[in-house]
């Protein structure tokens, strides 16, 4: 088989539970998936989650249309976990020392058995485009002001092109970091001049948006691996908006298969952080240019409603 490789490399999230496998990308709650999977442990403490990392190609001789179970696409893309994926540290990971570990771990005997023909039922977790692709460029924005700051050119255009002084923009840029670093939410001003930021890296920074893997597309990869997948009855399709419902509570429940998340779920603080985000996007969607993003996210959408209208996608709305 001939392969032209592709670009870029395509690293999703691998949890496994007692019951099944959650996959799910960057932005689309990795860091609550590892909490669920180790409560009531911190994550730090227990961390069973591991980051693959697949390099893409092409395979030039088999340029066929396919059909997926309803999911028909005509992406050639393929991919294949790199070796040196084997050679990570994991001293971050309590759990596991090194890849052979995490693969006896899921009753795997090498990676294409992990993830082609996995001993547990897979669950792929998905999160609408627009809601990821902004909490992605809110992260973004942090990096965005430390290059800024080292380069006098650029920081005024970027006040030329917010209305900013400099000391507003030092100063309010410092309140949003401060803001996200402690997960708190953001206030009227700070969406406000969060957008104008936005606005500038859609309308003259872009290179910034494709170079981040928080906002790169991935939801086609997610056909490709279904594709592949020996035993579709093990496929399953989640939403991340919906997990918060009492189905996401019975669906996790039994995806660990204890009822120890029921006191999680009862706390009140345990998604405000999440729906709080919400408010935020839908906020930053009616000051920024959105018609950008929804060319940028055109057909990551239509893979989202592909995988939503697939017959593997469980609703876990109330």
């Amino acid at each position: 088989m001939k392969h032209i490789t592709g670009s870029p490399n395509f690293q999703p999230s691998f949890h496994p539970f007692n019951n099944g496998f959650v996959i799910n990308y960057k932005k689309v709650g990795t860091r609550f998936i590892s909490h669920l999977n180790s409560y009531p442990l911190n994550e730090f403490d227990e961390k069973l989650q591991v980051d693959l990392n697949f390099l893409p190609f092409y395979d030039v001789e088999n340029l066929s249309k396919r059909e997926l179970n309803f999911l028909t696409h005509t992406s050639y893309l393929s991919f294949e976990l790199d070796n040196k994926n084997e050679k990570l540290d994991y001293s971050a990971y309590s759990k596991y020392t090194n890849f052979d570990e995490f693969l006896n771990f899921c009753n795997a005997k090498d990676a294409n058995d992990l993830i082609f023909n996995p001993s547990k039922d897979i669950i792929f977790l998905i999160k609408h485009p627009s809601s990821r692709c902004l909490s992605g460029i809110t992260q973004v924005i942090g990096g965005f002001y430390e290059s800024v700051l080292n380069n006098e050119i650029e920081l005024n255009e970027v006040l030329r092109y917010t209305g900013l002084s400099s000391s507003e923009f030092k100063r309010i840029f410092k309140i949003y970091l401060d803001i996200h670093h402690k997960m708190q939410v953001f206030d009227t001003d700070v969406i406000n001049f969060v957008s104008k930021v936005l606005n500038y890296i859609l309308d003259r920074r872009w290179d910034i948006i494709f170079q981040d893997i928080h906002i790169r597309n991935y939801l086609e990869n997610y056909i490709e691996w279904i594709y592949n997948i020996k035993d579709k009855s093990k496929i399953k399709i989640i939403d991340l908006n919906q997990i918060s419902s009492k189905k996401g509570l019975d669906f996790f429940n039994n995806l660990r298969g204890d009822d120890v998340l029921n006191s999680f779920w009862n706390t009140p603080e345990s998604f405000k952080r999440q729906e709080s985000n919400k408010n935020i996007y839908y906020s930053l969607l009616e000051n920024i240019n959105n018609r950008t993003i929804s060319l940028y996210l055109e057909h990551e959408v239509w893979a989202y409603e592909r995988l939503v209208n697939s017959p593997y996608f469980i609703d876990l709305s109330d």
